[in-house]
């Protein structure tokens, strides 16, 4: 887990950075990155201009300096901003980019994967694509993180039947705004089964209160911060 000073140099890495990525999403992929061991590598599918790629490169830098694999479409403009955030983050060293579709470049990464993150697919067959092609390189007991796990249109659909309702993930975690977070085994107990079920039950009631014209109090005044880090330290 990061230290108050840890969390401090991640917040102002990625402080100025566009993207989507929540603060608890961050910390949540920094101390996932922190406690690789180096049995694979890390790899990233959707880069857009580095923020979740220096989280995972800065928790990486505090723990055993495993290699960030950080895939994307990289155009030009898009990858110079890129470049030049990782590079100011002083995360550069750990950071491989791969640029192409991650479907197609699924085969390059020959080495296996202890931290998987997915964050490229636009909807239910692209994230199904990139699930088949990259969970089978995480190794046992590797985790996966997975952005927009609450949107029906995207992730949520598959995530919530191949990741949540799988015997083969357990210690699933939900990370507001929308991050599903869970460890890769070949075969899960019935107390982690429950647990899983938990962890949906708590993700479809935020990503249903999220939606509402006044979303309540605990997810939008001034009680939000805390009840979000709760959540994601479940």
């Amino acid at each position: 887990m990061a230290t108050g000073a840890e969390r401090e140099r991640l917040a102002a890495a990625i402080g100025r950075i566009k993207g989507w990525l929540s603060d608890e999403e961050a910390e949540a992929l920094f101390d996932r990155a922190k406690a690789c061991t180096g049995r694979g590598a890390i790899v990233e599918i959707g880069s857009y201009r580095g923020r979740a790629t220096i989280a995972l490169a800065l928790g990486s830098q505090a723990g055993s300096r495993v290699p960030v694999y950080a895939v994307d479409l990289h155009h030009e403009e898009q990858f110079r901003r890129f470049d030049r955030n990782v590079t100011r983050a002083g995360v550069g060293e750990l950071i491989t980019p791969l640029a192409g579709r991650s479907q197609e470049l699924a085969d390059e990464v020959r080495e296996p994967l202890e931290l998987l993150f997915i964050d490229g697919a636009q909807d239910a067959d692209e994230f199904r694509e990139d699930f088949e092609r990259w969970v089978p390189k995480l190794v046992d007991g590797g985790w996966l993180a997975v952005q927009d796990a609450t949107d029906s249109q995207g992730a949520r659909p598959v995530a919530d039947t191949i990741v949540l309702r799988s015997r083969h993930f357990r210690r699933a975690r939900f990370v507001p705004d929308s991050m599903l977070v869970a460890q890769k085994v070949a075969g899960n107990t019935s107390l982690d089964r429950l647990r899983n079920a938990w962890v949906l039950a708590v993700k479809s009631i935020y990503a249903g209160a999220a939606k509402l014209e006044e979303p309540p109090e605990w997810l939008s005044g001034r009680f939000a911060r805390g009840a979000r880090r709760v959540l994601a330290r479940l």
